[in-house]
């Protein structure tokens, strides 16, 4: 394991709960491995990840508002692309960590 690993922050987003929170990239990896050892469930997955944590709430206080408006139209018809793209922009505004698609 690396034991000296900067702070670095993830946003995670649940699509069946239309929700969003905010852990260390070291919480994020612990609470996953908890969940698998549990044999729990869980669809929170990292949408963004951040150098501070303060960069990670500015992001979210930004994402939450598109994703209550948007997020429940689009929920019905399953149509992503949007919150897709709204989400690409605010990552390259907000992250100041390289998340570019390989």
């Amino acid at each position: 394991m690396v034991d000296d690993l900067r702070p670095v922050f993830a946003v995670e987003y649940s699509l069946s709960q239309n929700a969003t929170h905010i852990l260390s990239l070291r919480a994020m990896v612990a609470n996953n491995r908890k969940n698998v050892l549990r044999a729990m469930r869980s669809d929170y997955v990292p949408i963004g990840l951040f150098n501070s944590r303060e960069d990670a709430e500015r992001f979210d206080l930004e994402f939450r508002p598109t994703l209550d408006e948007q997020a429940q139209r689009e929920f019905k018809n399953r149509n992503w692309s949007h919150i897709s793209q709204i989400l690409t922009e605010l990552l390259a505004k907000y992250s100041n960590l390289d998340t570019d698609e390989e």
